[in-house]
């Protein structure tokens, strides 16, 4: 399992070497780990709010780690993060064991969040996928001046394919389109079913060239099996930093696109 430690304290002793562990003095944002071990050695305000911070940044459990003589401390930090979701309160002794429940818990949750979050047609993810991962986007980009770009999709008459040649057309059209885009994007980009024949991209770049450039890409390969899109975007961070606009502006440059090919 996945694991990064946050050793804010200075705590040096050695632990479970079996395990993938990043050890860190300080916040991160570049990976996403299935655990967070958290050092409670003199808690304080800071601490408070650093707990804070892992949960925007981070989807993973976060387990507390202490030493047998901080249960003060331990029962002072449950009073006060009420908010925050702790998975596991261990030791050194009873690490292994906290670290057991709380990755099969993982899985399990993991398990059920997967069959919520994918569309059965296309297999790409769906609404419910695009706003949970956008919470994550944007507040690393307002954190860290990361730019971002929302790409609208969507096909061009198709009631027209459903209606001459079927429903059965229609599916085998939309996971072209699905398989298409899941093709061209990158591994840290993303895209969703947004619902019926509109799909999104989120692309992690504010480069218009590098934008064209995989729009152009996705739309010669679905000319090569007769189907035409319609495409649109706007960027976080350039055209607004707010996402609803963001939303508005990408959806507007799609049907203007989609006016002019009629």
């Amino acid at each position: 399992m996945n694991i990064l430690f946050i050793d804010l304290k200075n705590f040096n002793e050695e632990i479970l070497p079996e395990h993938n562990i990043k050890k860190v003095d300080h916040l991160q944002n570049e990976d996403e780990y299935e655990i967070i071990l958290y050092n409670v050695n003199d808690l304080n305000e800071t601490d408070y709010n650093n707990l804070k911070k892992i949960k925007q940044i981070h989807n993973s459990t976060i387990i507390l780690l202490y030493n047998n003589e901080q249960s003060l401390i331990l029962n002072n930090l449950l009073k006060i993060i009420n908010n925050i979701e702790i998975h596991g309160i261990a030791t050194i002794d009873t690490l292994s064991q906290v670290l057991e429940t709380s990755h099969l818990k993982f899985k399990e949750t993991n398990e059920l969040k997967n069959i919520s979050y994918y569309d059965h047609l296309t297999n790409l993810p769906n609404r419910k996928y695009l706003d949970e991962n956008l919470k994550r986007l944007i507040n690393i980009s307002d954190r860290y001046n990361k730019k971002f770009s929302v790409v609208f999709i969507d096909v061009d008459k198709f009631k027209e394919i459903n209606d001459i040649h079927g429903h059965k057309k229609g599916d085998e059209a939309l996971i072209d389109v699905a398989n298409n885009i899941k093709a061209s994007i990158r591994t840290t980009d993303f895209a969703v079913r947004y619902g019926g024949d509109e799909f999104i991209i989120v692309v992690e770049t504010d480069d218009n060239d590098e934008i064209t450039g995989l729009i152009t890409r996705i739309k010669n390969k679905l000319q090569e099996k007769n189907i035409e899109i319609s495409v649109g975007y706007s960027i976080y961070g350039v055209d607004s930093k707010n996402i609803k606009e963001i939303f508005e502006l990408a959806d507007k440059n799609m049907y203007i696109e989609k006016r002019k090919r009629r």
